[in-house]
């Protein structure tokens, strides 16, 4: 008896035990992987800068590649600044939509989604554009990034892009400092990083009243004065994009160059009025902004007007003028010059219409476009960003 009472105790007790264990020793459920969310406004639609929308031509807004860095952007926790915390080449669609903002996500550490320090985020897309696709492989660091130059081999004088390639595309750049909000397992990026194009666009169009052919009008070259373009600029901004900002290289300036007309082009068509494509200050019911660029660009559907470039050159600090050299008829070769308003005009992501048109008494007209504040300008020069 006195063993069989032992059993039982013994039995009890291991029942009690296992049960006891049972409950303390459960599996714990893992915690949901966190995750970093981030907006990028993509070209889709210009950002506006300085002035009245401009839409971009479908090739001028494709994305090709999309490059994303998030580094700590100061000490926090035991997290130090300049720590890269990620890097995306998510999958983009080049087709045209009015859903113009990507939100893409980035795999974060836990430790990282506690601490939630601020951070720096670059975006970089097409870089095949400058030949900077191999930063796409490689672990670099913010200082790298701010540092990246696009040299002489792209967008200058020397080689001359009259349309962005069908498979690279534009460089497009855009930096941001954020706070994260949101908590574990989901983290956001509180700010949209904007995205705009590293380049500027000048546009040279032309027209003539029909005079006959002893009048025609021929340009045979255009010319943009010394030191008027840098040798190089950098690929990102050193802040978020802001007013009349710009980033160039200015240890050194290219020394002016050609911008040759394109082939066939020497004849400029004959347009029924000219002048009302001409830009002037307060004149009555004067388009702006798309609807100028509208204007213009029927113009030249309809065989009005003839267009000599487009030209995608880099950014620039300096009051860019030129000179027009156009031929009359038979007569001698003349010249008329353009210049911008003001310096700093031609920084990224905008463009500069220039307008000549021949209307009689062998004088080309010569009207530019081009980016200060619309309504700030105490000369007939107008902006639109593109």
């Amino acid at each position: 008896m006195l063993m069989l009472l032992c059993g039982a105790c013994s039995s009890g007790g291991s029942d009690e035990g296992g049960g006891g264990s049972g409950g303390s020793g459960e599996v714990p459920v893992p915690k949901e992987p966190s995750n970093l969310e981030i907006h990028v406004y993509t070209p889709e639609n210009p950002v506006v800068t300085r002035a009245e929308q401009v839409e971009p031509d479908a090739d001028e807004k494709a994305i090709h590649t999309l490059d994303i860095w998030v580094f700590v952007s100061e000490d926090k926790g035991s997290f130090r600044a300049g720590t890269l915390i990620g890097h995306l080449s998510p999958q983009v669609s080049t087709s045209s939509s009015s859903d113009y903002v990507g939100t893409y996500q980035m795999s974060v550490s836990e430790e990282f989604a506690e601490d939630k320090p601020k951070v720096d985020v670059f975006v970089a897309a097409n870089l095949a554009s400058v030949g900077l696709e191999s930063l796409r492989s490689t672990d670099v660091t913010p200082s790298q990034l701010k540092a990246q130059l696009i040299d002489t081999s792209y967008f200058g004088l020397s080689t001359l892009t009259t349309a962005p390639s069908s498979t690279e595309g534009l460089p497009m750049s855009g930096v941001l400092t954020s706070e994260l909000s949101g908590n574990p397992p989901l983290l956001k990026v509180e700010t949209p990083v904007k995205v705009v194009r590293a380049v500027s666009k000048v546009r040279f169009v032309f027209g003539r009243t029909d005079t006959g052919d002893a009048d025609r009008l021929k340009v045979n070259s255009i010319t943009l004065e010394n030191n008027m373009i840098p040798v190089k600029e950098y690929l990102f901004l050193n802040d978020p994009y802001s007013e009349g900002a710009y980033r160039i290289d200015n240890s050194s300036y290219q020394e002016g160059g050609s911008l040759t007309p394109l082939t066939g082009n020497d004849n400029i068509p004959v347009c029924p009025n000219p002048s009302k494509y001409a830009y002037i200050e307060d004149r009555e019911g004067q388009a702006k902004g798309q609807a100028y660029e509208n204007l213009i660009n029927g113009g030249i559907e309809a065989g009005e007007l003839a267009q000599v470039g487009r030209f995608y050159l880099r950014e620039s600090d300096k009051k860019i003028s030129g000179n027009i050299n156009y031929t009359i008829g038979d007569g001698t070769p003349k010249n008329a010059t353009f210049t911008m308003s003001e310096a700093d005009s031609f920084s990224r992501n905008h463009t500069w219409i220039v307008y000549g048109f021949f209307a009689g008494k062998e004088v080309l007209n010569v009207y530019s476009v081009d980016v200060t504040a619309w309504q700030t300008s105490s000369t007939d020069h107008e902006v639109h960003n593109w």
